[in-house]
């Protein structure tokens, strides 16, 4: 029997052995996360554009799902930066760096974080616009007096004004 022939007999039992185990492995999982169970934050960073300012694009490193008070430190292409604290939210904000690429290193020595790079103008804006109007909408939807969070990461003119419109968007349909 050639190689070709053997390949075509073998690839379809092969193709159902793959899904069956498949269902038969998921239909073994249970549909609920037990309640006791913690997520546990993934650490990350990235480089933001800030797309609200005029002229020349300016740029921050930011961070999130740290521990608290754990101390980082940072190296890239504008600079490098040691004993940033982290916050209460887990998170951190560095003004002033430059586009490119940074790796954060967390106090313990062991752990270091490939930073993301910027993303373009117009798809940060677009990331921005829809991001604040499903969290104005969320949060009126949940609670018709609700305000925007007030958090580390510095908000921006575009993402407060989508807020408001998914807020009022909310508020029209549910308060």
């Amino acid at each position: 029997m050639n190689r070709r022939l053997r390949l075509t007999l073998l690839t379809p039992p092969l193709a159902v052995s793959f899904a069956l185990g498949t269902a038969v492995g998921a239909h073994g999982m249970s549909e609920e996360v037990p309640q006791t169970a913690a997520v546990v934050p993934t650490a990350v960073c990235a480089v933001v554009r800030n797309t609200d300012a005029a002229g020349q694009a300016t740029f921050s490193l930011m961070g999130e799902g740290f521990k608290q008070g754990q101390k980082v430190s940072f190296i890239g292409p504008s600079h490098g930066g040691s004993g940033f604290t982290v916050d209460a939210d887990g998170a951190f904000v560095v003004t002033g760096a430059k586009d490119g690429q940074y790796h954060i290193s967390v106090d313990d020595g062991e752990s270091i974080i490939k930073c993301a790079r910027a993303k373009t103008e117009q798809s940060q804006k677009d990331e921005e616009k829809a991001k604040g109007f499903a969290d104005g909408y969320k949060a009126v939807k949940e609670n018709c007096q609700a305000k925007p969070a007030q958090g580390i990461a510095p908000r921006t003119e575009t993402y407060n004004k989508a807020w408001n419109e998914g807020a009022a968007a909310a508020a029209a349909k549910f308060c």
